[in-house]
């Protein structure tokens, strides 16, 4: 039996509450900007990583509202005796969340250190990447393979090793699959996010010199599409090191020194921040993801559509077809001799003779 102190069920149950409010949020906001990838001729074809970080995402808040629902069920058993019953490992792994909760934690670690990777050779290595690029799909069917085994390893621990080791009530990752393979899928997170931040940072120290040209052949647009790259991954990468590898350092280091339980998982649930975290930053730092999003928006408002049917078709009935079409091949291709016209007259006399020549009869011989 675990004794819980003054306090420990409100501070248990708001803790709860709020991975439950934050769970939920997680998982709807990030279906909804998969969707949008996939929907999305833009971003269909690209930003595979990025879309299977959206999928993680949404595993782990599904985890969070699963297991915040799970564990609240239990304090109704605990509020009486203030005493919270001890699980065996046996019987947590009989529950859906703590799966859920690893695979959560374990793929999107490894998807950004696969990423950094990438970022890294990309940097250093141009040419030979360029011809021994990592390819996306095998990537992300390795990840998968590398969560079936550490499920198994897992698995094969809590029912064959530790069966009978004593854990706290929400089953938590380091008392769920024993405590040794807690401490050995904890350690995995913060070195691979470690190494993952640091290649990244590596690369962008990098191409911020003034040589960085010379990597790609002084191409300046893949420089910058590089650059943009690279800060995409890092600030996830920053993302995961704030909500996910420091509180699992905070939570080791409770444990070692045998802090109040309640502490230690009010620390830990500060992880169901990470999903939210990483949309934040998908949101600013990939440009078409947010136009695409703002499109759908001001087409759900009505704004765009009205725009669109309202603008092109005057535009189309009073100049004709040929000068509509005219008028937009002139506003999409810049300048030819790079002079812009001084008055406003210009433009409105040469629209005028565009409508005069399409409007004027075609003579036959």
């Amino acid at each position: 039996m675990i004794t819980l102190a003054e306090g420990d069920v409100p501070l248990f149950r708001g803790t709860f509450i709020f991975v439950i409010i934050t769970g939920l949020l997680s998982f709807g906001l990030n279906i909804f900007i998969y969707v949008l990838y996939i929907t999305s001729k833009q971003c269909r074809s690209r930003n595979t990583f990025f879309r299977t970080i959206v999928i993680s995402d949404a595993f782990n808040g599904l985890s969070f509202l699963m297991a915040g629902l799970s564990r609240i069920q239990v304090l109704v058993l605990i509020d009486e005796g203030h005493q919270a019953p001890s699980v065996a490992n046996s019987d947590c792994i009989l529950r859906l969340f703590p799966i859920v909760l690893l695979i959560a934690r374990l793929w999107p670690t490894l998807i950004f250190f696969i990423m950094g990777l990438e970022s890294y050779l990309s940097v250093h290595y141009p040419l030979w990447f360029r011809d021994a690029r990592i390819r996306k799909p095998p990537a992300i069917i390795f990840s998968g393979f590398f969560l079936l085994v550490a499920l198994t390893i897992g698995y094969a621990n809590a029912m064959f090793m530790s069966p009978y080791e004593p854990g706290f009530f929400t089953c938590d990752q380091n008392s769920t699959f024993g405590s040794n393979c807690g401490w050995w899928f904890d350690g995995f997170v913060i070195v691979a996010n470690s190494i993952g931040l640091a290649l990244t940072l590596r690369s962008m120290a990098v191409l911020a010199t003034p040589t960085s040209e010379t990597l790609f052949g002084h191409n300046t647009s893949k420089l910058q599409q590089q650059r943009r790259t690279n800060t995409s991954v890092c600030a996830i990468g920053v993302s995961n090191c704030i909500f996910l590898v420091l509180p699992c350092i905070a939570g080791d280091l409770m444990i070692l020194s045998e802090t109040r339980y309640s502490y230690r998982y009010l620390i830990q649930s500060f992880l169901s921040f990470k999903p939210l975290c990483n949309l934040a930053v998908m949101m600013m730092s990939q440009d078409k993801l947010s136009e695409i999003l703002s499109s759908r928006m001001l087409k759900c408002l009505g704004r765009q559509k009205r725009k669109n049917c309202v603008g092109y078709t005057v535009t189309y009935v009073t100049s004709g077809p040929l000068a509509f079409n005219q008028a937009i091949i002139a506003a999409t291709s810049p300048n030819a001799s790079g002079d812009e016209s001084d008055s406003p007259n210009a433009e409105l006399e040469t629209s005028t003779a565009q409508l005069t020549l399409n409007l004027q009869p075609t003579s036959e011989d």
